[in-house]
């Protein structure tokens, strides 16, 4: 089960993906472009961990568990230094695929914002929202910049919370709702997001990522494996360490091949912006 878990979030190194986000809040709708991909993990770290970066160097890290693939970790840009942050480990995928499979997972607020009147600069909301999670699909069909991807797995997501925002909206109720395409073999596809709230001021914020591009890259080795028969006793050589005694003499010859082959599905510009879940 887990195996099949992993082949929807694919940790091979050398793997990118470069996505187009639409954006849309108060202000209006901006199309950005988000790239990640996975990295080697340093000899200091832990090498259980799996690592995905950004182009900024923002790093994200996860675990593969018994329960499902977690997230332990990020590291973040702060000023002018990146500062690690350890979380309590969250699952993002279950170890068990089936419909109706749910789990729970934070979240935070990411596109409630607004710069109109009544305030002199831009006022935005980040509140944490408990969501529940769960597997909604296993064969769903969707359409990216990428290509079209069939037996996708959904992960559809849903939260609320009640919180004193301030700056004269007070209280007000915040709902997230948020649905995520996975295909095998490849990872995120596509991924939606809906963030509303009671306060007109604020009422909603959107973003849409659709996979634009993914370059999967590999190496192969084959290893030669050679098996000799020794010489008969009177030539041995001294220090000579091969003691067999078959009748023929026997080379296998061996073959190092190194493949590095890259899958292009387009490649277009990017600038970072965070938004993995």
């Amino acid at each position: 089960m887990l195996s099949a878990t992993a082949d929807y979030f694919p940790f091979t190194v050398g793997t990118s993906w470069q996505y187009r986000v639409l954006r849309s809040t108060m202000d209006g709708s901006r199309e950005q472009r988000y790239a990640v991909a996975n990295v080697a993990a340093a000899s200091s770290d832990d090498p259980t961990v799996r690592i995905r970066e950004t182009l900024d160097g923002q790093r994200y890290y996860y675990l593969v568990a018994d329960a499902g693939i977690l997230r332990t970790g990020t590291r973040r840009r702060r000023g002018n230094r990146m500062v690690i942050e350890d979380e309590s480990p969250q699952l993002v995928l279950p170890a068990q695929l089936a419909a109706d499979v749910s789990w729970h997972a934070p979240t935070m607020t990411s596109v409630l914002k607004n710069s109109s009147a009544p305030w002199d600069s831009t006022f935005r909301v980040t509140v944490p929202v408990a969501m529940q999670y769960r597997v909604e699909s296993l064969m769903a069909e969707v359409e990216t910049p990428a290509g079209r991807f069939r037996h996708c797995l959904i992960i559809a997501g849903a939260g609320s919370t009640a919180v004193d925002v301030g700056s004269n909206l007070g209280h007000t109720t915040i709902t997230i709702s948020t649905r995520e395409w996975y295909a095998a073999g490849v990872g995120l596809v596509r991924r939606e997001r809906h963030e509303q709230t009671s306060a007109k001021q604020l009422a909603e914020g959107r973003l849409v990522m659709e996979l634009d591009s993914w370059h999967q890259r590999w190496i192969t080795y084959t290893i030669t494996l050679y098996s000799v028969r020794a010489a008969p006793p009177a030539r041995r050589r001294a220090g000579n360490t091969i003691r067999k005694t078959q009748n023929e003499l026997q080379k296998t010859q061996n073959e190092l091949q190194v493949r590095d082959s890259c899958d292009h599905r387009g490649i277009t510009p990017s600038c970072c912006q965070s938004v993995l879940r």
